[in-house]
């Protein structure tokens, strides 16, 4: 298991994982509706959910998240789990939560698991956030926001790509990360812009759970040439203004533990809620 103590309660943390459950299903529901007939889907186990579609899209679209989140989990719920993996060739991925039942670790360790890498886990809640002057000032020049509007479909399929390319040079899922998120109808999407150009794209997804509601923020990209001119900041800070006015409990981000993407949400108030381990095989 992680070696970061979490810092948040039990509750909060059940919160996030029951969030996170929605979030994946609506990412496959998404995936499924741009590739019909192809057999995938968010299938329950262990108290969480398995997120299956094909190999190629690697773990982004294939994992398993909130396993053993307020379950036990036995032997059995391994083997389905490792079932349903073999029988499309993807492989097992099962992200877990510090605050996950302890049987999960017993079993993982027993059936040879790993840790192949950390997910950081970035939270804040909203009620400190009432007053817009507490949120992260935009840059220098002025940065444009709006909302990415039904005919502006093709124009965020192609921003969100470019912003991602140089760093993931897998063009089948970009595009499909994309098309998923404008088809999910818990998501609003947004645009910044530079002298009318576009410089950066992100999503905000607003999910209601039986223990609360949650704001979590993804998608995020900048074109090449904008990068380094606050262009996150300010995406950043009108996503939690909306989520704010919608009334949102908290805020949450997935990241890698080092990279941009992490400080952006460090300078934007969020705080390191828990670090979750990726085991496989």
């Amino acid at each position: 298991m992680s070696t970061s103590a979490p810092t948040i309660a039990a509750e909060t943390a059940g919160l996030i994982e029951a969030a996170e459950i929605a979030f994946i299903t609506a990412q496959i529901e998404g995936a499924c509706q741009l590739f019909p007939g192809h057999g995938f889907r968010a299938e329950r186990v262990g108290g969480g959910v398995a997120a299956i579609t094909k190999p190629s899209f690697g773990r982004k679209l294939n994992h398993v998240a909130g396993f053993g989140m307020g379950s036990h989990v036995t032997e059995k719920d391994f083997e389905a789990l490792e079932r349903i993996c073999r029988g499309v060739g993807v492989p097992v991925e099962i992200n877990i939560c510090p605050f996950a039942h302890p049987s999960s670790a017993e079993l993982l360790a027993a059936r040879g698991y790993r840790v192949c890498v950390e997910i950081s886990v970035y939270f804040l809640p909203l009620r400190d956030y009432d007053q817009p002057e507490c949120l992260p000032t935009e840059s220098r020049e002025e940065i444009r926001i709006s909302p990415v509007s039904a005919e502006e479909h093709d124009l965020f399929l192609e921003a969100s790509v470019t912003g991602f390319q140089s760093a993931v040079n897998e063009p089948d899922l970009l595009h499909t990360l994309a098309g998923i998120a404008l088809r999910r109808p818990d998501t609003v999407l947004y645009f910044a812009r530079i002298d009318g150009k576009i410089a950066g794209t992100a999503g905000v997804a607003f999910i209601t759970t039986p223990q609360g509601r949650v704001a979590e923020l993804y998608i995020d990209s900048t074109v090449p040439e904008f990068r380094g001119r606050g262009v996150q900041a300010a995406l950043l800070r009108e996503r939690l203004l909306e989520a704010n006015k919608r009334g949102f409990e908290i805020a949450t981000v997935n990241t890698w533990p080092v990279g941009t993407s992490a400080r952006n949400v460090e300078r934007a108030g969020f705080q390191l809620a828990y670090r979750k381990d990726v085991y496989t095989i």
